[in-house]
Formats: C-alpha cells, structure tokens, sequence
C-alpha cells in the first residue's frame, strides 16, 4: 500500500532530492531539519566519480558498470543510473539550471589552478571539454579567495591566457567575503559597476575569449547578471567555484526549496527527538511532524541518520545512541553502515553506502543514488514510474560509451 506522507529528515541533497522524488509522485511531504544542509558546501555542481586510486576517470559510466559490485550499486547499473541523472536534469530545468547530461567528465579549475574533473554542473559554473581558444582570469581587489595568476597556471594549452585586476568598488571593505561580494552584485549598482569595468578592463579582445570570474556573481539574480554580461562583452561568462560558504551551492538550495514549497512540501525547523511507531517523528519541543515512514538523510556531512566525531565515534543523529567506535585503521565503510540499521523508511546521503566524497569525488552520485533507494523503500518501483518533474518531461538519457575500459585511460591530474 502507498503511504499518504512521508517526512524525510536533512535537507542536504539527498533530503531534497527524496523529497523531490516524493512530491513528484504526489505523496504528502514533511521535511525536517535543525540546520541548513551541506549544500551551502558545495559550489553547486553534482559530480559521479572523478578518481580511481589517485587516477582521473574519463568515463564514469564505465566505470560503475565495471566497479559497482565493488560499493553499493552492482555492475549492471547503468539503466538506474541513466534514470537518476535524466531525473536529475528535469529537476534543474524546474530550478532554471538545464544543463546537458555529459558523456563522460569535463574539467574544470580550481582557485589554485589545479584542474580536475566534474560531472554535472550549473549553466554558470566553468566545465570544459577542451582548451579554450583564448581565456581572461579577472581577479576582484580585496577578494583574497581568488588569485587569477594561480587560476589562469590551470589552462595549459595552446590557446592564449591573460590575467586582468578590477579595483575595489565603491563602500568596499576589507571585510566582504564572497557571500557579501554576491549580494552586492545583486544591486543595480552593483551589477552596473561590475559591467562597466569588465568593457575597460577586457577591450576588444581576441575571437571566441573564454571570461573567468570567481564564483561571486549574485545570489538570487545570477542568471540576469551572466546574460547581460555576455550579451555586454560578446563572450562566454564562466565562474570558478570557490572555498565555502559557496554561492553555488547556496543558489541552488534556495531556488530548490522554493520551488518544494511551491510544489506542497511543507517545510520545519527543528531538531528530531524520536520516530514515532505510529509514523513521522516528534520534536525536541514536543511538537509531532508527518506521519507514515521517516527517510533519514540527516546527520552532517556523513548522512543516513548517522554523526561521526573526530575520534571515530558513531551516534544516531535521531536518538543520540552510540552506534559504534572506530579504531585508527578500521575500514571507515564499516561507519558508513551503521545508518542502514536506523528506521524503516531507509537512509541517503553523500557517504552512506561506504563512499568516501572526498578522495572518489561520487558525492554527487550517492546523494542521487541513496535518496532514491531510499524512497523505493517507502513506495516499490516508484523512481522507475515517474515521468515528469513539476512540468517537465523525465526522458531517459541517450548516453553513447565507449567500452568498459575508458576508465583506464587515465592521467594524473
């Protein structure tokens, strides 16, 4: 029988993303959560696996059908996930994101000039597939987080790089960070500040110039500001996303929770005391929230219901009970497990299933995978019955592959 409600507890990407699933099939949704979720971490990308024992992934794909049985997923996995990453892209088309699913990863920079993979990435962020014919690093004075000569190391490559400074704006203070820098850019003045100095500053330019900014361009008027820029300078606009709180990332949860509002998920604060038998979950001030099956995509960073402190300890995000110690050269998955163990209505989150985000670069990938998992726990079969998000057909992803051994082809980044 399908439940009437169901209340996911975190509101972290997996969270959102169960409740995405959930409310697209029409179901009651409660979301519960004391805090923000990690999204406000992240730059706003989704990556799939970037690194195989230190070596750069080319395909993803083949990858996970080659290594799957190896986690959680299973080798044959690749319709499951051309499924979750076609739902994933209606998804950003309903949150004004639409960007192409890629047949295998593409590179970025980092604020160190480092480059390395991604996956999906938000129509602002900076992914390519090959060299630019020609880039402009433009670097904001006072902005400490962002060097453009470091940036500008990461472009190696036949086509031409120039590093450019814009001072200071007016009523700047040493003090702005990049949340402060977004908001300004937001203003008319701010956004008219920025445009005039990017004409001095870049002229004309060669052919096909490739504009790199840090990732500070507004927070909730991102996309009116990249598209009078580009039509202003005839370039591509690009941001490179930067250490956290990331505007990227803080876009996207915000445009992504308004739009669950919109849809009917009903929205709580508040830190979880107890599931009730009955279904949903009590507060810590005693008020009761949902009812049906609790999904549990809670727990920081970790996730599945579970925190995990420095010193290896595992407790219950929910009833605070100790799940377990690890001891210094323990298999962290044996951790990561311990949330399978909590409520009926099953866990998601970035290192749920024994991943580790941070060395594989899969956060991305699990938050999808997991969430889903657990929502075919509370309703069989519903992720593969769905065919449309808000009003946006789901369309099966036509991804072509080369072969299971792409992977190998690897280079050390």
């Amino acid at each position: 029988m399908t439940p009437g409600a169901v209340t996911v507890v975190g509101r972290g990407p997996a969270g959102l993303f169960a409740a995405t699933l959930l409310a697209a099939a029409g179901l009651s949704v409660h979301v519960v959560s004391s805090s923000s979720g990690t999204l406000p971490l992240w730059s706003g990308r989704f990556n799939f696996r970037d690194w195989d024992q230190g070596m750069v992934v080319d395909n993803p794909w083949d990858w996970w059908m080659e290594h799957g049985e190896q986690h959680f997923v299973g080798g044959t996995a690749r319709a499951r996930w051309r499924r979750l990453w076609s739902i994933w892209r209606a998804v950003g088309q309903q949150l004004g994101m639409d960007s192409a699913i890629p047949e295998r990863n593409r590179w970025t920079v980092t604020p160190l000039g480092r480059r390395r993979p991604v996956f999906w990435t938000p129509p602002w962020e900076l992914a390519l597939d090959r060299a630019p014919v020609a880039v402009a690093v433009v670097g904001l004075e006072g902005l400490l987080d962002f060097e453009p000569e470091l940036v500008a190391d990461g472009f190696q490559g036949p086509g031409a790089v120039r590093t450019l400074r814009l001072p200071w704006p007016p009523d700047w203070h040493r003090g702005w960070n990049t949340v402060r820098w977004g908001a300004f850019l937001d203003t008319g003045s701010g956004a008219d500040w920025l445009e005039q100095q990017l004409v001095r500053a870049l002229g004309r330019g060669p052919a096909g110039e490739l504009v790199v900014l840090p990732q500070v361009l507004g927070l909730s008027r991102t996309d009116v500001l990249h598209q009078r820029l580009e039509r202003r300078l005839d370039r591509l606009v690009r941001e490179v996303g930067l250490a956290p709180p990331g505007l990227g990332g803080m876009r996207l949860e915000a445009r992504w929770t308004a739009w669950l509002l919109s849809s009917g998920v009903q929205m709580h604060h508040g830190r979880v005391r107890a599931i009730r038998d009955a279904g949903g979950i009590t507060l810590t001030d005693g008020r009761p929230v949902g009812e049906g099956p609790v999904i549990l995509a809670t727990g920081g960073i970790l996730g599945g219901g579970v925190c995990l402190s420095a010193d290896g300890t595992g407790v219950d995000a929910i009833h605070r009970r100790l799940l377990g110690q690890l001891a210094e050269g323990d298999d962290p998955a044996r951790a990561l497990q311990w949330g399978l163990v909590l409520g009926d209505g099953g866990v998601a989150g970035r290192q749920t299933a024994g991943c580790d985000p941070d060395v594989h670069g899969d956060g991305g990938a699990v938050c999808l995978w997991t969430a889903a998992e657990a929502v075919d726990r509370v309703v069989p079969g519903l992720v593969d019955r769905l065919s449309r998000i808000g009003t946006v057909e789901v369309a099966v992803l036509d991804v072509s592959v080369r072969g299971p051994q792409t992977h190998k082809e690897a280079q050390r980044v």
